[in-house]
């Protein structure tokens, strides 16, 4: 939606960093009502959103989460005058000796997380290797709808919504009374009463299995499935397990010096504790945020007393899954549906580069298309454009020695024709890129001289800063040149005539060495 108005804007149409801030401040108020959470919102666009963040950024992002924030409460969505999603009615006490329960459960949905991130991209390339799902979405949708009523129809628990279940679950067992025989008090006697523990192990086992698999299918499919709710609630049922273990350790073994600490309750372990931390140690695992996600979970269940503990969880989480290299599942999408993006933080191999003496010249493209400075009509520019879809072509003084003067952007030579059509231009108008005697003003000029043909000026659309590198610069300083500066190409020369070109499809068709995903982009 960002994207789409600002379109509608020169000055975001001719600036792609403006563009980048109003998509990042957009994300940021996206996670802002998506959760009532303005300044996790704000910090999943700092931390998950942007490869660049500049300082001006933050307090726009914020007054966008807060306007968002404030519009949603005015909507007033859930009817009751609140922001918080799955509000704690009770402060959560918890003793010291839960940390190491804590940081298990976060370890284990850091498993957990990459082993879905893993499962997921063996998943979406086994649908980029079989087609049919992908020229039929409808169908998928219809075979993932009929799934997920099947696999939820024999378990009860399941057939209420991911919100009511993460609400059911975040839900302290202090001072409830267990009677009743509505659907909410069957729910709160499963997970308050000690004589139902049998049955809740069993129902929440088979919730886990049930929530990780339809997640791990409906992920991707082409209808916003969504990933945060679905992650939360699967991490939930895994820490109210947890926390049931937990506690029937504690109730089993009273007297270890362990557990000394809480004698003076009724209650030692809290279940909705441990399904908080659960929640957001499988998010984690998932997304492979941390901080914005530790100030999201407050946000969302609106206390502070288990601050610590899903801190706790997330460090743990994250420590278990750095090592194992997992990605992100967004920088995996992104990796499977082969978009055109460069990964920051990724660590080349540099001895494998070394080894083979890797060069910008061993992977640029040498069949170039390029446009002469001087000379071209206007109707080999139209050719040009309706027979190559390239995003830009290099400008070179002649054919013959190549050297490089420019870059013209299909964008700008685009623009550039169909302002000379809209000057009656003829199509045998011989077209100057650069400045000279002829062409010396900024405007789109037609000069008619004796025995001469008609001149028009494109000096104003030719970009003269063109990232340059030599034939022997090293691969890995070709990928930080793209990462740091942002480009999408850069040309390769030796004395300042043209040799090659490097665009960021050819960086990522270098570092693809997975022969599974079908490159069908590369050209």
């Amino acid at each position: 939606l960002a994207f789409t108005i600002s379109r509608l804007f020169k000055r975001f149409r001719k600036d792609e960093a403006l563009l980048r801030e109003v998509l990042t401040c957009a994300c940021a108020a996206g996670v802002a009502v998506a959760f009532a959470a303005p300044i996790g919102g704000v910090l999943f666009a700092l931390e998950e959103c942007s490869s660049y963040y500049a300082s001006r950024v933050l307090w726009r992002s914020f007054f966008c989460a807060a306007v968002a924030t404030l519009v949603l409460m005015r909507t007033n969505p859930f009817f009751d005058g609140k922001l918080v999603l799955f509000e704690v009615q009770y402060d959560l006490h918890w003793f010291w000796f839960e940390i190491i329960g804590f940081a298990m459960i976060g370890a284990i949905g850091g498993l957990v997380g990459h082993l879905f991130t893993i499962l997921n991209i063996h998943y979406q390339k086994l649908k980029a290797k079989w087609t049919f799902l992908d020229s039929h979405p409808i169908l998928e949708v219809f075979l993932v709808i009929v799934i997920t009523h099947i696999a939820n129809h024999p378990i009860w628990f399941l057939k209420m919504s991911n919100n009511q279940i993460l609400r059911s679950l975040f839900t302290s067992c202090q001072n409830v009374v267990l009677d009743g025989d509505s659907d909410s008090s069957r729910v709160t006697q499963l997970l308050c009463d000690r004589k139902s523990s049998g049955e809740l192990i069993g129902v929440l086992s088979a919730s886990i299995l049930n929530k990780f698999l339809l997640t791990l299918i409906t992920f991707g499919v082409k209808v916003p499935a969504g990933l945060f709710i679905p992650s939360l609630t699967l991490g939930a049922c895994m820490g109210r397990l947890g926390g049931t273990f937990i506690q029937h350790l504690t109730d089993a073994y009273p007297d270890w010096l362990l557990f000394r600490e809480c004698d003076s309750t009724s209650a030692c372990v809290d279940g909705a504790i441990y399904a908080i931390v659960g929640a957001a140690a499988v998010l984690a695992g998932v997304t492979q945020v941390s901080l914005s996600l530790c100030v999201v979970m407050i946000e969302l269940t609106g206390g502070l007393s288990h601050l610590l503990p899903v801190v706790v969880a997330v460090l743990s989480a994250n420590m278990v899954t750095n090592p194992l290299g997992s990605p992100s599942i967004y920088d995996s999408i992104v990796h499977v549906n082969r978009y055109p993006y460069l990964d920051v933080n990724i660590d080349l191999d540099i001895q494998k580069a070394s080894e083979f003496e890797l060069r910008a010249k061993d992977i640029m493209r040498t069949n170039l298309h390029v446009i002469k400075a001087s000379g071209s009509r206007l109707v080999e520019l139209e050719e040009i454009l309706e027979s190559l879809k390239f995003n830009g072509f290099p400008v070179v003084n002649n054919l013959v020695d190549k050297t490089l003067v420019g870059y013209l952007s299909r964008t700008e030579l685009i623009r550039a024709v169909s302002k000379a059509r809209e000057q009656s231009a003829s199509p045998a108008s011989i077209v100057s890129l650069v400045q000279d005697e002829i062409t010396h003003d900024n405007q789109l000029i037609e000069i008619a001289e004796q025995g001469s043909p008609k001149v028009l000026n494109f000096s104003k659309y030719l970009d003269s800063f063109v990232p340059l590198v030599f034939e022997d610069t090293s691969v890995y300083q070709v990928y930080r040149l793209f990462c740091k500066l942002g480009i999408r190409y850069c040309c390769v020369q030796t004395d300042g005539k043209l040799r090659g070109v490097i665009s960021k499809k050819d960086m990522i068709a270098y570092l693809d060495v997975s022969e599974e995903i079908v490159q069908n982009y590369f050209v």
